[in-house]
């Protein structure tokens, strides 16, 4: 997967070291509420890891789940 750049964000893949930040986000009841039929929040650093794992396995003609993050 290629890095994308716009004037404000990078879109990327995701990496292991994002796991803390995955966690966190959906950990939150808020968050994951939109995230399917019956969503269910992390509570583990292993979900978010394998989380990314199966994240990372997406990679199909510039489809995927990206990372954005803001450019410095």
């Amino acid at each position: 997967m290629k890095e994308l750049h716009t004037q404000r964000l990078i879109l990327r893949a995701w990496e292991p070291e994002d796991a803390v930040f995955l966690l966190d986000l959906e950990s939150r009841s808020e968050t994951v509420q939109y995230l399917g039929p019956d969503p269910m929040p992390m509570t583990t650093l292993e979900q978010a890891a394998a989380s990314i794992v199966r994240r990372r396995a997406v990679r199909e003609d510039g489809q995927g789940i990206w990372a954005i993050t803001l450019r410095n």
